[in-house]
């Protein structure tokens, strides 16, 4: 049963939606002067590697900015990690199947789904080179999204029990024992930037097509006494939460090119929008 919505997030929402439906921000009431406005960036891009015998799966940049981390598919179905540096040059296999790689905050380790489970592995950050073998970190399958704490201790996924229900759970890094901290219907859990929280978002049981941004409280990879999830904020429409360190920050999509990217307060518990993607 969802708890009651905190109705200031819901208001603020319901004004972005509406200002961006008629063709972008006016100025919200009690908005930073700042965030009024955003302008324009002419972006740029360097080609770091491009093939076309060889599909690309999703990719990883580490915290220091010198490697990318990414899956690769041969014509054949077969595939394993590979690293590049930024600066370009050939990728080297990891001679590992796996994909959706995530960088710990060290930036000397990466967590990725392998076989079925998540698993972490050493990397040199002065070559980029794997250290020793895949480290099993989950004993039950699960081949969902997962986020790693902005401490490195912990990584919050997303397997199912016995009866296909699907759970968020926090385990060690290092492996040990999971501990169930929700219960949702859910793909990406996302660690909030201090690290005593993890957001993650729900499709609304009663309102197709509306989303509900929830929070739970974790502490020493357990749920908080008495932290039952609450809500943050609903949507109608999809909710994108990202992995560390952009867990800051949801993106919410609203039809026809436009959308907000909206940072999130942990103190006050509400959204402010800060970029309106259309031009």
């Amino acid at each position: 049963m969802l708890n009651r919505l905190i109705q200031a997030p819901r208001r603020l929402l319901a004004a972005c939606v509406a200002l961006v439906a008629f063709g972008g921000f006016a100025p919200l009431q009690g908005q930073d002067p700042g965030l009024q406005s955003v302008p324009p960036i002419k972006a740029s891009f360097t080609k770091v590697f491009s093939t076309d015998s060889m599909g690309l799966g999703m990719s990883a940049l580490s915290p220091d900015g010198h490697w990318i981390v990414f899956g690769g598919w041969s014509r054949d179905g077969t595939g394993d990690l590979r690293i590049i540096s930024t600066g370009g040059g050939d990728p080297v296999s990891m001679g590992l199947s796996g994909d959706g790689a995530v960088w710990f905050p060290s930036g000397d380790r990466i967590a990725f789904r392998y076989e079925d489970h998540i698993a972490t592995l050493a990397i040199d950050p002065g070559t980029g080179r794997p250290m020793g073998d895949p480290q099993r970190v989950t004993l039950e399958p699960s081949s969902a999204y997962f986020d790693i704490s902005p401490d490195g201790k912990w990584i919050a996924y997303t397997p199912v029990d016995e009866s296909f229900n699907r759970l968020i759970r926090v385990v060690p890094s290092n492996g040990g024992i999971a501990r169930t901290v929700a219960m949702a219907e859910t793909t990406r859990p996302a660690w909030s930037p201090d690290g005593k929280s993890i957001y993650y978002a729900i499709e609304g049981p009663d309102s197709p097509g509306e989303m509900f941004l929830l929070r739970v409280a974790v502490e020493d990879g357990a749920r908080a006494e008495n932290g039952e999830p609450e809500e943050v904020f609903s949507h109608m429409g999809q909710i994108g939460t990202l992995t560390f360190p952009g867990s800051a920050f949801v993106w919410l999509p609203m039809g026809g090119g436009r959308g907000v990217i909206a940072t999130l307060e942990e103190s006050a518990r509400h959204i402010q929008p800060v970029v309106d993607e259309a031009n």
